[in-house]
């Protein structure tokens, strides 16, 4: 009766235990029905059924405050790059031994009183610029992780509530940054590209961490449940798409100055001509913005979508004023305006590979 009384009269103070002393008495609560089984020599099911009922209830209230907290933190956000602190390296190494509950963090080792802030996050030996936010959603991960290992029969329902809070912190992130809602719920005045290439950032830390996740709930779940975990595939690739679409936004902020910039082109001299120092300038500045958040690889990638707007755009123009590479001056003059431009690209850091195909702008010769 005491059981009953507690979990069906007493629900809604339950619910609200914070999570170590409700784990605490899921603990007493067991016990009792293991102790009731060893009397009396067979198992009550209707002892546990009340008791996984209030566990959902408290999951469900310990999802909805994480999640509930985790908005008004984006919503917060100011999108600036913060130092790490050691205990943050800390946690993160741990996904990658694979210790991901709250609760195995004493096998750590504490931080040693030397050990300073960080400006980067290294994970898998990779460098990550991140926002304070990101910190804070690595945490919450590993107190989901916790609530499995504190109470296993909710694991299936852990991992919902798991896979949920990371799609909710993608989708936000997207209305903030992408979706530009950062400028009204923390008035920033723009947008920037450094904003999205942070945010970007953050998207692929979890990504990485996602795997671990993937190990974590298979070593904890049935064969007939690992199916679930499939959930992490549709996160995983919600991420990508948006990572995606973040890069292809860059493209797009330097394209739009691409096309302003050559509506004025005139094939005179000098070179180069005043459109393409705006079109030189706009780029230096986007890679000064983008060089210490993103590594070589990526930068590449997205200066490969301005090379490709470059092309894009000067055939048209070129189609338009009926140029061709004749051997004529306003061909060579054309020639010169690529090639300045594509030095001056190439001397940026990382950049050394620009412009191989800027030349492919030439129609035959009619």
């Amino acid at each position: 009766m005491c059981l009953v009384y507690l979990c069906f009269y007493q629900a809604d103070k339950l619910s609200n235990l914070s999570s170590g002393d409700f784990v605490q008495l899921v603990r007493l609560i067991e016990k009792f029905v293991s102790d009731c089984a060893s009397i009396t020599g067979r198992e009550h099911p209707n002892l546990r059924a009340p008791l996984l009922s209030q566990g959902k209830r408290f999951l469900e209230n310990f999802h909805e405050l994480r999640k509930g907290n985790l908005g008004l933190l984006l919503d917060g956000e100011r999108w600036k790059q913060v130092d790490i602190p050691p205990e943050m390296q800390n946690i993160v190494e741990r996904f990658e031994t694979d210790s991901l509950s709250a609760s195995s963090s004493h096998t750590l080792a504490e931080p040693k009183a030397e050990q300073s802030l960080k400006e980067y996050l290294l994970v898998k030996g990779q460098r990550f610029a991140v926002v304070g936010t990101l910190l804070i959603m690595i945490r919450l991960i590993t107190e989901y992780c916790s609530c499995v290992d504190d109470l296993p029969m909710l694991a299936t329902d852990v991992l919902s509530k798991l896979v949920d809070i990371l799609k909710f912190f993608n989708s936000r992130t997207s209305q903030l940054v992408l979706g530009a809602g950062a400028m009204q719920a923390v008035g920033i005045k723009t947008i920037t590209t450094r904003h999205l290439a942070l945010s970007s950032r953050c998207l692929q830390v979890v990504m990485l961490l996602i795997p671990s996740l993937n190990r974590f709930f298979r070593a904890r779940l049935t064969k007939q449940q690992h199916v679930l975990m499939m959930q992490f595939n549709q996160v995983t690739e919600d991420f990508s798409s948006h990572c995606r679409d973040i890069s292809n936004k860059l493209v797009i902020i330097i394209d739009d100055v691409i096309q302003r910039q050559l509506t004025r082109w005139e094939p005179k001299p000098p070179t180069p001509s005043p459109s393409f120092k705006g079109i030189v300038k706009a780029t230096t500045k986007l890679h000064e913005a983008l060089v210490d958040l993103l590594p070589p690889e990526q930068l590449q990638a997205v200066f490969n979508g301005i090379e490709d707007s470059v092309k894009k755009r000067m055939r048209a123009v070129l189609n338009k004023a009926n140029i061709t590479n004749n051997g004529s001056a306003q061909h060579g003059l054309v020639n010169s305006e690529l090639t300045l431009f594509k030095g001056a690209i190439n001397s940026l850091d990382s950049l050394q590979n620009f412009g191989n195909s800027l030349f492919d702008v030439w129609t035959v010769n009619r």
